[in-house]
């Protein structure tokens, strides 16, 4: 909880930001929304982007890296499914 309250009152964030470590970056955009995904590519690698759909509904993707290195946005729907 404490990270959430530094969160919210703006304070400095706590997060290991070196790229070799990767552990957590305090982003406060992590989750965007629109009626089209955008292309997947490193800055995006975790977040959350809500496929807004009027006709199908709304879905909600994840960008993740792939094996190859690539990046691809996966439905997190589809991807609790497999489990």
């Amino acid at each position: 909880m404490k990270f959430l309250s530094a969160v919210k009152l703006g304070t400095e964030p706590t997060a290991d930001v070196d790229a070799v470590t990767k552990k957590y970056v305090d982003d406060e955009n992590m989750v965007s929304s629109g009626v089209s995904l955008p292309s997947p590519k490193a800055k995006r690698r975790g977040r959350i982007f809500v496929l807004l759909d009027d006709v199908k509904g709304d879905s909600p993707y994840v960008c993740l890296r792939q094996a190859d290195g690539t990046y691809k946005w996966r439905n997190l729907i589809a991807l609790g499914e497999l489990a």
